[in-house]
């Protein structure tokens, strides 16, 4: 860590920003607007930015409940310096802090004392979501990109199989990724991939409803799989580190949980095994959190796309309160 010297106290600011969204989103959240809190760390002429942006549909906590959590955070902070990162800290003095509070806090001060990498993260993944007769016109006219990412187990599952086969065919170099919500059984998942002839994806994300059934999936010759909602539950060690990949939110999981995955991986990584992929993933996040993600994902082992391809979504920045100094 940056030493930072002096004996002013670190200040903490907050924002309410709103931005237009493009299209809607797919979690079912407010489809116009994406609301979300910026946080400012302030100490000896150096500033640190964070976004915390809690997803609905997603999250447990609601960007209100974030809110209040700041204010109790803020009326313990008086005094303290940048030598301890807000986590330590909120730890240390017994306060519980919301994932998506935790990643915009520590993301502000890995900033502010200058631990946030300067190296560029591998060019995103786009991302893909509507009725599969779309998805050749959406490839037209989106950016060009080397891997995709395609929500798969929301249409007829002989639809979007005969879509997938046909992208395939017409995109060879494309590196593909599905993400299925946990929306299979497993007799549904294994019919949708033998439907899909031909389709060979990097992995499907989540692709059955009970995910202690992936073993019997892999037997049966199903796809690679990888986990996101999983990695939050107890599921047998094997199990998870059998995986392709690791998608990994930030906001959602918090930030130590993230290094957690980072350092299992690279232990996997170093005694010679394949070991599963870290792909750092958003929650629709702003520009702001969105260059913070770009930055974590610089440092994930193996360095494979991100799920970052977000950006997409995001209209016009609608609303920007005046900073207001909390502590």
């Amino acid at each position: 860590m940056a030493t930072m010297s002096g004996p002013a106290a670190l200040h903490l600011s907050v924002s309410r920003v709103a931005w237009s969204l493009r299209r809607p989103l797919s979690t079912g959240a407010d489809g116009s607007q994406r609301r979300v809190l910026r946080l400012r760390l302030e100490h000896g002429g150096r500033t640190g930015l964070g976004e915390a942006a809690p997803l609905p549909g997603l999250h447990g906590e609601s960007l209100a409940e974030v809110e209040e959590c700041l204010l109790r955070l803020a009326s313990r902070w008086s005094g303290r310096g940048p030598e301890e990162s807000p986590l330590e800290w909120a730890r240390r003095v017994g306060l519980a802090l919301p994932p998506s509070l935790a990643w915009a806090l520590d993301t502000a001060w890995r900033e502010l004392v200058g631990e946030a990498s300067a190296t560029a993260a591998p060019p995103s993944t786009g991302l893909l979501d509507g009725p599969p007769a779309r998805w050749e016109g959406e490839l037209a006219v989106r950016p060009p990109r080397s891997a995709w990412k395609v929500k798969v187990g929301r249409h007829a599952p002989a639809e979007e199989a005969a879509a997938l086969a046909a992208l395939a065919r017409r995109h060879p170099r494309v590196e593909w990724r599905l993400d299925a919500n946990r929306a299979f059984d497993l007799p549904t998942a294994l019919a949708f991939q033998r439907t899909a002839a031909g389709f060979a994806p990097a992995w499907i994300e989540e692709p059955l409803a009970d995910p202690r059934l992936l073993p019997d999936w892999l037997r049966a010759g199903g796809w690679p799989f990888a986990l996101d909602e999983s990695l939050k539950e107890d599921l047998p060690t094997e199990l998870v580190e059998s995986a392709a990949a690791w998608v990994l939110k930030p906001a959602w999981l918090g930030p130590e949980a993230v290094e957690h995955w980072f350092r299992r991986s690279r232990l996997l990584l170093d005694a010679g095994g394949p070991g599963p992929l870290c792909v750092v993933s958003s929650c629709f996040e702003t520009p702001l959190g969105l260059e913070a993600l770009e930055r974590l994902a610089a440092r994930a082992p193996g360095l494979p796309a991100p799920g970052l391809g977000t950006e997409e979504w995001l209209g016009g920045c609608l609303e920007e309160e005046p900073w207001r100094t909390l502590a």
